[in-house]
């Protein structure tokens, strides 16, 4: 089994892209185009973000004000004011790599965040949710089994 999912970009234009490893060569050396998976932290920053940040603007974002360190291989995810641009941020061994959308018509969902935070752990589903503008809180989770962790 693939240690990350697949994701299938399709665009307006018909044009796909696929974001997936290359299956033949091992898990360490594998080339990936931009790689998101359930095994990575995902952090969603609670204020608004100036997109004209790039790379080292972003990073700065990431040690002002989350707790995790920059080169730690989580995705940081960065939301403008008006909610229609969307950045992620992921340290991907060598580099930082980043993902931006901008929708064409509606807006991403910020996740509601308590007084005093100012980053939000989102779980692999939601990030997919958010990637696709679907509004988090319209989605009715069913109960699912969740082995316990052994004392």
């Amino acid at each position: 089994m693939a240690d990350t999912l697949k994701l299938l970009l399709r665009g307006r234009n018909g044009v796909e892209i696929e974001l997936s490893p290359r299956h033949h060569l091992p898990t360490h050396r594998r080339p990936v185009m931009l790689s998101f998976s359930s095994h990575q932290r995902h952090y969603v920053y609670t204020g608004a973000v100036d997109m004209r940040k790039q790379f080292d603007g972003l990073a700065g974002v990431v040690r002002r004000e989350f707790s995790p360190e920059v080169m730690s291989g989580d995705v940081f995810i960065f939301i403008n004011r008006r909610r229609y641009r969307i950045k992620l941020l992921m340290w991907d061994f060598s580099g930082f790599a980043l993902y931006y959308k901008r929708l064409e018509s509606d807006t991403f969902e910020r996740p509601l965040a308590r007084a005093g935070e100012n980053a939000i752990e989102l779980a692999w589903p939601e990030l997919v949710l958010l990637l696709e503008s679907i509004k988090l809180q319209s989605v009715k989770k069913r109960k699912r089994y969740r082995q316990r962790p052994q004392a």
